[in-house]
């Protein structure tokens, strides 16, 4: 019976497929490509469907009140609809806005909340980017008692991006009303990018080409910022000559964005008195005076440290003798060293 069924099944195969002889190859890689192509399409659509209806619900869900939202943060099983409510809360917080649109959940899923923040410090929040980057360097030696690994804070840090678009002179860039391959400013901004571009590559990991003309060099370095595309207004200059002029376009929402974020900003702290500053100096650095090893170092831990308190001292000892008293013997025992 075995043999009779396998022998039934094969007949029934070779009836319903047709043989290899009778199927060129070239047939079968054609089918497999428009399947796979139809596939692949209809696959993305079924992506960029999902991912509106995510955006839709996350807009249209409740905004949770500061309390309630911190509550949340910290359940380690919340429902869909709670992680709805806290996506969206995050996004107002991060916007200072009541209202979250779709279009908005999007951008911040793209990553844009960093860009803006870039471009916010590199311009109208610029005096608060030294506070912010001193409040997480402070931080982080804390956590690491005295200690920073400097690959851990070099990739967060905004500071050495800003200060590189300031050497480029960069922000003002973007308050011309046009600009082309012609200007002297973009020329200017070429020139300088190419002689640089390994510091952009490692810094703004943007890629600058030695034949790239300037409004392709000015293009590139937008992108860090998340600024949206020049707007082509046409060629215009004389025959044989006419080169593309673009637009830098409207930047309004921005701006308003960067006043919310600026009204928010908590007051600068005011310069410290010379009183002030040299306590925060003992503080910070009463442990490695006593922890130095190597006699050159401490040297020139001494050498450092002595004109700044000469002046002051007497105030310093005013203030908080005993602490003096104690960093002094703790710098005593290491000129013994010395």
């Amino acid at each position: 019976m075995t043999d009779k069924l396998v022998t039934a099944l094969l007949w029934i195969s070779l009836a319903v497929s047709p043989t290899l002889e009778t199927l060129p190859p070239s047939e079968f890689v054609g089918q497999k490509n428009e399947e796979v192509k139809h596939l692949g399409t209809h696959l993305k659509q079924l992506s960029l469907d999902n991912c509106q209806v995510y955006h839709r619900q996350v807009s249209q869900a409740e905004r949770l009140s500061p309390h309630d939202y911190e509550q949340l943060k910290r359940r380690q099983n919340p429902t869909t609809e709670q992680r709805l409510q806290l996506h969206k809360t995050a996004i107002c917080q991060k916007y200072h806005v009541n209202h979250v649109s779709p279009e908005l959940v999007e951008l911040d899923e793209q990553r844009a909340y960093a860009r803006l923040k870039l471009h916010y410090y590199g311009t109208v929040g610029r005096a608060y980017m030294t506070h912010k980057e001193r409040k997480r360097l402070e931080k982080m030696l804390q956590l690491g008692q005295g200690c920073l690994f400097s690959p851990d804070f070099n990739r967060n840090s905004i500071s050495a991006k800003i200060w590189l678009y300031e050497f480029l002179e960069f922000f003002p860039l973007l308050h011309k009303n046009q600009v082309s391959k012609d200007d002297p400013d973009l020329q200017r901004l070429a020139t300088i990018s190419k002689e640089i571009a390994g510091d952009i590559k490692s810094i703004l990991h943007v890629t600058i080409n030695s034949d790239d003309s300037p409004v392709v060099v000015y293009r590139k370095l937008r992108q860090p910022l998340g600024l949206p595309k020049l707007v082509k207004l046409g060629r215009f200059g004389p025959r044989g000559a006419r080169h593309y002029t673009y637009a830098n376009p409207d930047l309004t929402e921005r701006y308003e964005l960067f006043d919310r974020w600026l009204a928010s900003e908590d007051p600068l702290p005011t310069e410290p008195t010379p009183v002030q500053w040299a306590m925060n100096t003992l503080h910070r650095l009463e442990f490695p005076a006593r922890s130095f090893d190597d006699s050159s170092k401490a040297a020139d831990f001494l050498s450092d440290i002595d004109p700044k308190l000469t002046n002051i001292i007497e105030d310093i000892q005013k203030v908080c003798s005993d602490f003096v008293s104690r960093f002094i013997k703790a710098v005593q025992v290491n000129i013994v060293k010395v």
